[in-house]
């Protein structure tokens, strides 16, 4: 029996055990050939959108 898919952004969540519509929204990392899971991808979305709206700190890079 193979591994099941396990998310590599250190979860630890599995496809084991999800319906196929959960199973369809992990996402398959190509260039580092790893696999995030739905609410990892969320949370990173989330984090990048919050910096991107951030306002630039003072004296630094713009």
């Amino acid at each position: 029996m193979a591994d099941p898919i396990r998310c590599s952004d250190g979860c630890g969540r599995t496809v084991a055990g999800q319906s196929d519509a959960e199973a369809k929204a992990w996402t398959f990392l190509e260039i580092s050939k790893r696999w995030r899971c739905p609410t990892c991808a969320r949370e990173l979305a989330l984090a990048n959108a919050a910096c991107a709206t951030a306002p630039a700190a003072e004296g630094g890079a713009p």
